[in-house]
């Protein structure tokens, strides 16, 4: 709280909502509740702030949130250097008007200041849901939009409404996502990326810790898992990523007589059928 209430000040927030603050800071009765002291130091090329702590007091998140973001803006003002501020999952604060309608002044004031904004969220549609209407205006705010995979058809078709893509667009976005192949080829991952209203498809040709990032069924653990146990050629669990990477344990009937032991038939069977 006391580093909130030094960046109110020199944001000239409410004197009000300081006064109030400043009883729960160093300066006042209850300070010794929150008599610890931080100084915030954004000299470094990479700050992260994590908000979770405060999951249980979302107005709190809010304030520091935007606490945290405008001392960014204007840092980045007096010392005249890019700066890129990455919202991740921030879907939960938007539902609040204060905070969007920040996130809005912000979208369309940093670009002259030299900033660029990123928000990461779980799905489009999560933004399109809020009573204050917010979200609708911040997605058309952003001159780019990079989608993954979207496993439910009805997801699929509001994000094709939303962004108003076309049928060429809409066909290609929903073959998106993680390719397996059984050619001896490598796996890869495949997002879209929209910019007004160009759309191009990446492909990601993965290394073995991307394809465990992206693949992380059940299925594969057991695999994984039976790897580690029984193949000694193994040595390294980077050395089984890029075997199962290249699908080269398709054909491995001791595997499959494994996952059957642990009382997986299905995954036998498929693994056996491949």
């Amino acid at each position: 709280i006391t580093d909130m209430i030094n960046c109110a000040q020199s944001l000239e927030w409410d004197e009000e909502l300081i006064r109030r603050m400043k009883r729960w800071s160093k300066y006042g009765p209850f300070g010794f509740l929150d008599a610890q002291v931080t100084e915030l130091d954004l000299t470094h090329e990479n700050n992260i702030f994590g908000l979770d702590g405060l999951s249980e007091e979302p107005t709190l998140q809010v304030a520091y949130a935007m606490v945290l973001d405008e001392l960014f803006r204007v840092k980045a003002e007096e010392e005249n250097r890019m700066c890129i501020n990455i919202f991740d999952e921030v879907t939960p604060l938007l539902k609040y008007s204060l905070f969007a309608d920040h996130m809005l002044h912000g979208l369309k004031t940093n670009r002259r200041r030299g900033m660029a904004t990123l928000m990461v969220c779980q799905s489009i549609n999560d933004l399109t849901h809020f009573e204050n209407h917010k979200g609708m205006e911040i997605i058309k705010e952003f001159n780019v939009h990079c989608l993954n995979k979207y496993l439910d058809s009805s997801s699929q078709e509001e994000v094709i409404k939303v962004l108003n893509l076309t049928f060429e667009q809409a066909r290609e976005f929903k073959k998106i996502g993680l390719i397996r192949n059984s050619d001896q080829k490598p796996s890869h991952m495949t997002f879209m990326m929209l910019k007004n209203k160009s759309a191009v498809v990446y492909k990601n040709i993965m290394t073995p810790e991307e394809f465990a990032l992206y693949s992380t069924s059940l299925e594969d653990a057991m695999i994984m898992n039976y790897y580690i146990k029984t193949k000694s050629k193994f040595k390294e669990p980077a050395e089984i990523l890029t075997y199962l990477s290249l699908n080269s344990h398709l054909t491995d009937k001791d595997l499959a007589q494994y996952l059957k032991g642990l009382g997986f038939p299905n995954l036998s069977n498929r693994q056996r059928n491949s």
